[in-house]
């Protein structure tokens, strides 16, 4: 790894999906040209970030804005960097279908919204993560109003209040407080030790940051996901991996580590009218939202109702605080995220080629693409924890440590919501391979980026197994 400055390396990062978003104008000109650029600009920033080394120190910029590239800001941006390339080739195809009018602004907004979460994951202090995690929510606004339906209008009225006013009403006045208290928004500062001598009022203070940062979709907040399920299937892609869920799961990681310490979280946690309750929360929010999943024959709401049981899973073990929970958790992003993108990738598929995502016509489509129905096995099984896919060692981490704290609930959500994840992903499978007299149909073929990006999405789940180990040792320094 050669070296490379922190603060140039940040703002570069930050630059290249704003490149990418000004060259938008000349797509309809040059339409091949600018996917090259936008594909290049994307293949720099993960070869950028990855020649990056990890540090704890924090850059600063006119002592307003305050950035470092700790381990879980590092990880989280390679993340962010490689879901985007996906996005944009998979979107390639998938904008002949259905935004073949409103391209433009689409990639516009991708990009930008691309800058905005690398800055929220890169961001060093409490003041910066708050500024670029607000910046985030009205840039996702148009992208899921692009449809220009009634329905999608509404959904994104509703994605606004749900996501917005949490962060304004209860965030905002909290880091006033912290403000108040401390006269820093720095995440290390001595002035913090407040928190840890005052567990009732540290308590609520967590508390209040994981319902402000709404994001995470912990009931009652969690509706707002499955009433964009039917936004543009690249924009539900990174909505659900990286651009939009994951941004309030990251910051509250860097609240665990750096605000709190995870000797106080742990304390916290083992406390149930501390924080302990609220693995109770997550977990009913995750196994009620496997069961809507599964009784939704819609696959997108599905998939979406499955993201918020996941973050509900992550959630809990950040609260339980110790390191092996906290490094299961950020294993889980990642394998969530590549398994979520390829899935709705697929129901992208069948939606532009064949006009539906409704189960029961996608039972009879699937014997005809056996490889898509096997980038759902992989993706779907992943993510309910099937033993030697990508997810089953964070879902195995967690689960082990849920044990090992004694948090013996938690452990019975994740099984009860895997139990309920497999379910809903076996009639596709079993239609896919046991069906034996085909309905007449004609059949579409895949377009040729859809099939690389699914399969990019399939690899990463398979190569992700041989790379679990340097992913822990990461986490663990």
């Amino acid at each position: 790894m050669f070296p490379i400055e922190t603060g140039t390396s940040i703002m570069w990062l930050i630059l290249l999906p704003i490149f990418a978003a000004v060259m938008t104008p000349f797509k309809v000109q040059y339409r091949t040209a600018y996917y090259i650029w936008t594909l290049t600009m994307a293949a720099l920033f993960i070869c950028l970030i990855a020649v990056t080394p990890v540090t704890d120190h924090t850059v600063r910029f006119s002592n307003v804005f305050v950035f470092s590239i700790d381990k879980y800001s590092w990880l989280f941006t390679l993340l962010i960097g490689i879901c985007w390339f996906i996005t944009v080739l998979y979107g390639s195809a998938y904008t002949r279908f259905h935004l073949s009018s409103s391209a433009d602004k689409f990639y516009a907004y991708l990009n930008v919204t691309v800058a905005v979460i690398t800055a929220n994951s890169l961001a060093g202090n409490l003041s910066t993560l708050f500024l670029f995690y607000m910046l985030s929510i009205p840039l996702i606004y148009p992208l899921i109003t692009i449809p220009n339906t009634r329905e999608m209008r509404f959904a994104a009225k509703s994605y606004l209040l749900n996501v917005g006013l949490p962060p304004l009403l209860i965030v905002l006045p909290v880091l006033g407080y912290i403000w108040y208290r401390s006269g820093s928004m720095e995440f290390h500062h001595a002035a913090h030790d407040w928190i840890h001598s005052e567990p009732l009022l540290g308590s609520l203070i967590l508390f209040l940051f994981v319902i402000g940062f709404s994001k995470n979709s912990v009931a009652p907040f969690h509706l707002w996901l499955p009433r964009t399920a039917h936004a543009p299937s690249p924009v539900s892609a990174l909505v659900h991996s990286v651009a939009s869920v994951q941004t309030g799961t990251v910051a509250l990681v860097k609240i665990a580590v750096y605000f709190y310490g995870l000797v106080n979280m742990q304390a916290l946690n083992n406390v149930v009218w501390h924080t302990g309750w609220l693995n109770y929360l997550c977990g009913f929010t995750a196994v009620y939202t496997a069961w809507k999943a599964y009784k939704t024959h819609d696959l997108k709401k599905r998939f979406s109702f499955s993201t918020v049981g996941q973050l509900s899973y992550i959630i809990t073990a950040i609260l339980i605080g110790t390191s092996a929970s906290l490094m299961g958790s950020m294993l889980h992003i990642v394998t969530h995220s590549f398994a979520k993108m390829c899935l709705f990738f697929v129901a992208g598929f069948y939606e532009s080629s064949y006009g539906t995502v409704k189960t029961h016509d996608i039972t009879k489509i699937a014997p005809y693409h056996k490889w898509i129905v096997v980038a759902v096995g992989i993706a779907g099984l992943s993510i309910t924890g099937f033993p030697f896919l990508a997810g089953y060692y964070s879902k195995d981490l967690m689960l082990l440590e849920e044990i090992h704290t004694k948090h013996y609930a938690s452990a019975l959500f994740l099984l009860m919501g895997s139990v309920i994840n497999f379910m809903y992903i076996l009639p596709v499978l079993k239609a896919g391979f046991l069906t034996k007299v085909r309905q007449p149909l004609i059949v579409k073929p895949v377009p040729p980026s859809m099939a690389i990006a699914i399969s990019i999405c399939c690899l990463a789940l398979l190569a992700l197994n041989f790379y679990v180990y340097h992913i822990m040792r990461l986490l663990a320094q």
